[in-house]
């Protein structure tokens, strides 16, 4: 009789371990994870919003079940992603009923995003060091697409790294991807308060969603924080000249201090300035 019930026993347990056997692990998961997202990034981009659709629901699908299997593994990055799936899923979704089908719009018009140089940090992971130097060297070439792939692969090695991070918000930002950037940025700003950087990367984020009275605050945050940054300056004095009620002496003001920290001459803006001067007063 033992005999008997210890074969079903052994019966009973054999496919619970070949189940679990044939489980993926969870670099796996991430892995295959990963690929269906790049693959919706790719078809967002192409303009086929149906299949992009379809694929972050699926790459969303393989998050969440790698959150629930592995809690603790990769935390901070499987949350960004699985909240990266959702936001680009409800933006097709507005953009399909919408009949807005166009590509996002690239960093808004007059916004500078910083130029970051990424000190050596001798006692960190190589690799992420590595990744944080190939991104800056990718964007400062105008290859935000490349910076995001690397970066993005930086944050599962680094998940808090804030260059890393920033980074990664100034690529997005670049490829006209704002309310990842604002995700991004929001987060790292939460944590590091100030950050003024960060918080010209958010602004220009921001902008680029038509948010810009919060923009302008970040903008004058920065400058709080660091008065001497001179992205910041330039960016407030874009934003002060479109406003609703342009305000020309602070735009210049800024403007002037921009020039005078490095910012490079913009003779366009300078003409925009000249028309508001020769503007009648409402």
């Amino acid at each position: 009789m033992k005999k008997i019930l210890a074969f079903l026993i052994l019966v009973c347990v054999l496919p619970g371990i070949a189940r679990e056997r044939n489980q993926p692990t969870a670099d796996e998961q991430f892995r295959q994870a990963l690929e269906m997202l790049e693959t919706a990034d790719s078809a967002r981009d192409m303009g086929d919003l149906p299949t992009a659709a379809d694929l972050y629901r699926k790459a969303l699908d393989r998050y969440i079940g790698l959150q629930h299997r592995y809690p603790e593994w990769q935390r901070r990055v499987v949350e960004f992603r699985i909240a990266y799936c959702n936001q680009q899923l409800e933006s097709i979704m507005r953009r399909m009923d919408s009949g807005t089908l166009n590509p996002a719009e690239p960093v808004a018009p007059g916004q500078m995003l910083p130029s970051v140089n990424v000190p050596s940090v001798v006692h960190d992971n190589d690799r992420a060091d590595f990744i944080r130097r190939a991104a800056a060297l990718f964007l400062k070439e105008d290859k935000p697409r490349e910076a995001r792939e690397v970066l993005l692969e930086g944050l599962r090695i680094s998940p808090d790294d804030p260059m890393i991070r920033l980074l990664l918000g100034i690529a997005q930002c670049r490829m006209g991807r704002h309310q990842d950037a604002v995700f991004l940025m929001s987060e790292l700003i939460d944590e590091i308060p100030g950050h003024a950087v960060a918080r010209v990367v958010y602004a220009a984020a921001l902008t680029g969603l038509g948010r810009t009275a919060e923009a302008e605050q970040q903008l004058q945050n920065a400058i709080e924080i660091s008065p001497n940054l001179p992205e910041a300056h330039i960016n407030l004095a874009q934003l002060l000249v479109i406003k609703e009620k342009p305000d020309r002496t602070a735009a210049a003001q800024h403007y002037a201090t921009a020039r005078r920290l490095g910012a490079v001459r913009d003779r366009e803006f300078e003409q925009r300035l000249e028309q508001l001067q020769k503007k009648p007063a409402q």
